[in-house]
Formats: structure tokens, sequence, C-alpha cells
């Protein structure tokens, strides 16, 4: 037990401690931002250079939307950024016409904001710019109304939309996210997932480890976030080669990704499915023949290689054979010999061959869709993908 004098050293020990683990994590997401920093202070320098350059003696409200704009998330930034400028126009344009009119108070405020949103539903606006249009009219309400002298402040309106466009163009123009790095980050924890899937149930149904089985199916019930994260990368990439002029070549390499996506989606679902047959072949003691989690293991190999292959680092080949390697593993495993200790009862079927288990063929089955999926990713057809699986089946029959 702690004495009295002890406690506060403990409690001062502590904080510093907290203090440092906050400070070191505060660091960490400074260099994770440098880009986002030198993007901002660019931007907002510019801003109100460009409005002191029109005649503008204070234009605050172009730097403000030149931050706002670079601030948002890079997905979407181009309908976001368009949504802010609309917005920002909409609410300071509502503002300045109607509060020369009726003054300022709880219910102009109101009516002004009332109308604002009004405006910008009207005009289609998604959530960024109905927040923009009442937040600037509140701004403009209460804190710039408009004066008798100057019941209309066009500067304000230019400022809004000069600030939006520059931030864009600087978070376009100045140290842009590199959209082949990026989508291949976003990419990497999906071939993880799968990679560890497929390596995972091939070792449960290798050792007939009932607990093993149940924490992989949970895992891959569990990553749901991994494809959003796959799908909001590729989104963010999109925008890049779309803002960026000099990242235009790399539409093909993230075409490439896209349609890659599609099939990588597939692949983890069947693996879902797959690792589902795996849990209930193991808790019934069913007889699981060697070969599928030999092809398993060899699927886990192919993914590990599928990442420079996607990248157009590697040619696809290598990829494939393993692919296909996998597919004659399974050929005639129903009738292949058991696993050893596959399951806590019995490892052999009625014929002493223990392979005749009634999971044996709908495991076979994801596993060769996997194959069908993963084929497609590198680049091939579904005919194509099919047409191969067929020929292995045909020559190892």
């Amino acid at each position: 037990m702690e004495t009295g004098a002890s406690a506060p050293r403990v409690a001062v020990a502590g904080a510093y401690t907290g203090g440092r683990e906050r400070a070191r994590a505060g660091l960490t997401e400074v260099r994770r931002s440098w880009r986002v920093i030198l993007q901002a202070t660019v931007a907002a320098s510019l801003a109100y250079a460009a409005g002191e350059a029109i005649g503008h003696e204070t234009p605050f409200f172009a730097p403000i939307a030149a931050i706002a704009t670079v601030a948002i998330s890079l997905a979407q930034r181009l309908r976001r950024a368009t949504e802010l400028l609309l917005g920002n126009a909409i609410g300071i344009l509502m503002a300045d016409l109607l509060v020369i009119r009726i003054g300022t108070g709880a219910w102009q405020v109101g009516l002004v904001v009332a109308i604002a949103l009004t405006t910008a539903l009207l005009a289609g606006g998604g959530p960024i710019l109905i927040m923009q249009a009442s937040s600037s009219a509140i701004l403009i309400a209460t804190i710039v109304p408009p004066t008798p002298d100057q019941p209309w402040n066009t500067g304000r309106f230019a400022d809004a939309l000069i600030g939006g466009g520059i931030g864009l163009a600087v978070s376009a123009l100045l140290m842009p996210v590199d959209p082949a790095r990026h989508v291949r980050s976003a990419t990497d924890p999906l071939l993880a997932a799968l990679h560890d899937g497929y390596q995972k149930v091939g070792l449960a149904l290798r050792a007939g480890d009932q607990a093993g089985a149940d924490n992989v199916l949970a895992y891959l019930r569990g990553t749901a976030p991994v494809l959003a994260g796959f799908h909001a990368g590729l989104d963010a990439t999109r925008e890049s080669v779309r803002l960026a002029p000099w990242y235009w070549g790399q539409r093909t390499l993230l075409a490439s990704y896209a349609l890659a996506g599609v099939h990588l989606d597939n692949a983890i679902r069947n693996l879902r499915v797959l690792a589902r047959q795996a849990t209930m072949a193991i808790d019934r003691a069913e007889p699981v023949p060697a070969d599928i989690p030999d092809a398993l293991a060899i699927l886990a190999e192919a993914v590990e290689v599928l990442g420079p292959v996607l990248a157009a680092e590697e040619s696809p080949d290598v990829v494939r054979a393993l692919l296909l390697d996998a597919v004659r593993r399974t050929v005639g495993a129903a009738g292949g010999d058991p696993i050893r200790g596959s399951g806590p009862g019995p490892a052999s079927g009625p014929s002493g061959q223990g392979a005749a288990g009634l999971f044996n063929a709908p495991m076979i089955v994801a596993v060769r869709l996997s194959v069908s999926d993963l084929l497609q990713a590198t680049g091939l057809s579904g005919t194509e993908a099919h047409a191969l699986i067929r020929a292995v089946g045909d020559s190892s029959g």
C-alpha cells in the first residue's frame, strides 16, 4: 500500500509519464501531417495576398476559406471543396442582403440561418455546404454585419470564393499525395487480412484447433473496416489523379487497383465462408484431407506476392502459377489421406479414407472460388480465370 508521502510522488511520476506519452504522440501526428501544415500555411498567405491585390483592405475570409479547403478530408476533396465554397458564398450573400434591412438580434439570426439553410438545400448541398452556409451567415449577422455605408460587402463574397479556390489549387499543386503510394498503402491491409486468413485457417485445419478456427473466423468477420479503408483510399487516389496534372499518367494503374479491389473484396468474403466451414468441420471431428490446408498455405504465399504485382513492380506469372498449384492440390482431395488428428473424434470415414467429410467439398469449392477471384485481381477476365482452373482439373484428372 502506498504511504501518504509516496502517493504524491507516484502521482507526479504518472503525470510526467502521461505528459511525455502525449507529447510523443503529438510529435508523431505533426510529422504525419506536415504536408497539410505546409499546404495550409502557403494557401492562407496566398489567399490573403490575393485579397489585398484586388483592393480588399482586410480580406480575412480569404485565408479562412483557404485553410478550411486544405483541411477537409482528401477523399472527395473536389466535391467537399465545392460545397465549402458555395456554402461560404451563400451564407455571406444571404446575411449581407438581409441584415441591413432587418438588423441583428436573436430572431434575426434565426431567420438568416433559416434562409441560408433553405438556399443551401435548394442548391442540392450536402452536410458541408449546409454547415458552412449557416456558420457564415451567423458570422456576418453578428460579428461583422453590413453597415448603411456598405450594405452589401461584395469583397467578403469574393474573398470566400478566392480563398477556397486557392486552397484547392495549393492542395492539388503543392506536395500532393502520390496516388500510387497512397493506394498501395490502402491495399496492403486488405492483402494482409487475406494472407493471415488463408494461413490461419490452414493451420487450424491441420492441427484440428477449434479455438484457432474460432479466432480466425472472428478475425475475418471483423474485416469490414479493412474493406472500408481500402475503398476510402481508392476514392482519395481518384481525387489526387483528377486534381494533380503530373499524376494523370497514373490513371491506368489506379484503374487496375480499382478492378483488383472488386475481386479482393469477393476473395475475403469467400474466405469468411471457408473459415466457417473449417470451423464446423473441426467441431464435428470431420476428416479433412491434407491437401486442403496445403492449398490454403499456397494461397497465402500467392497473396504475399500479389502486392508488388498490383503495383506493376512484378510480373503476375508467379502469382498465377501459385494459384493454379493451389487448384491442383484440391483435385481429388476428397479421396486423399486425412489429416492426422484433424479433430477430437475419429479421423477416418466408413471406408477407411478420412477425406469423405461433409465439409470437404464446400471447402474445395471455396478454395477454387478464391483462386478465381485472385486470378482476376491479377488482370485476367473471369472467362480466362475459369478456363485456367478447368484446364488444371482436366490435366490432373
